[in-house]
Formats: structure tokens, sequence, C-alpha cells
């Protein structure tokens, strides 16, 4: 078996080897391009390798094999010192020193797999280290597999808990949009009213004036009768112009009256549309019915409707029975 002396320098060995980290000998400012990059592969094995040699006890293995062991981190030793001994500096060809150090690296990578592969498993086997390796090896897998059941019973809880509050930002932002839209079409019915309240002044005033000056006219015609034909042609025709130019102003304030009111009460519906398509979306969790009561909504929003100020071209009649139907239909779900 190996002997003392053997086993404390192969020891030494890999402790002088493996004493600097990997990232100082693959590359350092002062080196530039010229670096052991292309090596690390190379000394990550080379370490990988001899550090278990130091926990394990080596008077197990065979002299002869000890010795080799021991030649190759001796040789490996040598390369890694030239590695931190490398300068670029008064060197005439330190790319070509840096492709033998690497070189020899290899060298020592296969050397050393050689002499120590066969030599660990026992040696792992022999320390104890493996039932207990295996005991914590299943202890890890039977940890990592509650975690997974615990990872999956959170991710459940997270998803129910997420689809809430996707639900709840969906309805939060439709309530918010209901309110929006609403408050627009109040909006724009309350300045329609404000405006139809002066144009009906605007009528009423006209009208007065048409009806005081008719009245005056007439008045006039009595008190001062015509002198001829002539004269009562030339005053009718007077008249006539005046009396026309406030007829059609009190025709035409009237009619921007009756727009106003229209679109006053036009307006008034859509907000009381969506008022009311909010009520049934909530008071139901039928797809079908929400869909129908968003149709009729967007119909009634969108479709010229009838409201009694102006002639209304389109027929909403059709429109009229099926949301008649679904009120129905509701009322007796309900």
């Amino acid at each position: 078996m190996a002997t003392a002396d053997t086993i404390t320098s192969i020891k030494a060995n890999i402790a002088d080897i493996t004493k600097d980290p990997i990232e100082s000998l693959i590359n350092r400012g002062e080196w530039g391009e010229i670096n052991f990059v292309k090596s690390t592969e190379d000394i990550n094995s080379i370490f990988s390798m001899l550090k278990p040699l130091q926990i394990l006890n080596l008077e197990d293995i065979p002299e002869n094999n000890a010795q080799e062991i021991l030649s190759s981190t001796s040789g490996a030793k040598n390369t890694i010192n030239q590695i931190r001994q490398f300068r670029i500096s008064g060197s005439s060809d330190p790319a070509g020193r840096r492709d033998s150090i690497q070189s020899e690296l290899k060298a020592n990578r296969e050397n050393i797999y050689n002499y120590t592969s066969r030599h660990v498993a026992y040696l792992f086997y022999r320390s104890g280290d493996a039932d207990a390796a295996a005991q914590k090896i299943i202890r890890s897998v039977e940890e990592i597999k509650k975690q997974l059941d615990e990872v999956e019973e959170y991710e459940r809880e997270k998803r129910i808990e997420i689809d809430g509050l996707v639900q709840a930002t969906r309805e939060a932002a439709a309530e918010a949009g209901v309110a929006e839209f609403t408050r627009d079409f109040t909006e724009a019915a309350d300045g329609a009213r404000k405006s139809a309240q002066k144009w009906l002044y605007w009528s009423v005033g006209i009208s007065l004036v048409t009806l005081i000056f008719s009245l005056t006219a007439i008045g006039f015609a009595l008190l001062d009768p015509p002198s001829s034909i002539v004269d009562a042609v030339s005053r009718v025709v007077s008249k006539s112009f005046v009396l026309a130019v406030l007829l059609g102003a009190t025709a035409w304030t009237a009619k921007i009256y009756k727009s106003l009111k229209h679109l006053e009460a036009i307006n008034r519906h859509r907000a009381n549309a969506i008022k009311t398509f909010q009520a049934f979306v909530k008071s139901t969790a039928d797809e079908a019915t929400k869909n129908a009561v968003l149709l009729e909504t967007t119909r009634s929003i969108f479709a010229v409707q009838a409201s009694g100020f102006i002639d209304a071209s389109n027929d909403a009649g059709s429109g009229d029975l099926k949301i008649v139907e679904l009120v129905k239909a509701f009322s007796t779900k309900t």
C-alpha cells in the first residue's frame, strides 16, 4: 500500500496546484490577448480530479499506483508554476511559450485522469461515504419532491388568486367605463338641454316680435287707410317681406330648439341604456343573456332613435321586441 511519504507528497502537490483561483491562471491584465483562456476546461478538469484526493484515504492505493499519481501531479504542478511565472515582457516568443504550456496542460489532464479515475470510486466506497452519499441523495430527492408539491400547491393557490384579481380588474374596468360613458352622455344631454333652453327663448322672443309687428301693421292700416291701390300694394309688399323674415326666423329657431331637445332625449336614453346594461350583466351569469344585452345596448346607443321631436327614418321595433323578450326571460329565471 502507499507509504506515508508518497501520500504526503501527493497531497502537497495537489495543495500547490489548487491554491490559486482558476481565473488568475487563465487571464491577467498584463497578458493582454496572449492568455490561457483556451485551457480553462483543462485546468477545471485537473482541479476537479485532484481536489477529492485531498480528503480521501490514499493508503488503500498500491504504492506503484500512488507513485504514478505522484508523477502526474508533479507534472501538473510544474506546468501550473510555469503559468504563474509566465510574463509577456522579456520573452522573444510569448505566444509560442503559451502554446507549449497549453499542450503540457492537456497532457497533464490525460495523465491525471488515467492514473486517478480508476481509484477514486473505490476510495469513496472505502471511506464509507458511498452509503451516506446515497442516503443523502435519497433524502434530497424526497425533499425536492416535497418542495415541488408545495410549489405546485402554491401555484394553484396563486393562479386562483390571480384569476380573481383579473376578474375583479375587468369588472372594475367595466364599471369605470360604464361610469365614464354614462357621464359623457349625461353631460351631452345637459349641454343640449341648456342650448335648447336658449333657443326656446329666442324662438318665443321672435314669435312675440312677429306678433307685435303683425298687430302694429294691422293697426296702422286701420288708422291710416291706403289712398290708392298702388299705395295698398306697396304697404302690403313691404310689410309682407318683413313678416316673412320674422316668420322664417321663428321657424328656424323653433327647428333648432326641436333638434337640441331631440339630442337631449337621445343622449339621455343612451346614458340610461348603459346603466341598465350594467345592472343586467351583474344580475345574470348566462353568457347568452349578457351577449344579447350587449347587442341591444349597442343598438340603442348607435342606432338612430325616435324622440318625438323630429322624424326618425329607422324602425326600432325589432330591437324593442328583442329587449322585451330578454327582460321576460330574465324575469322568469329570477
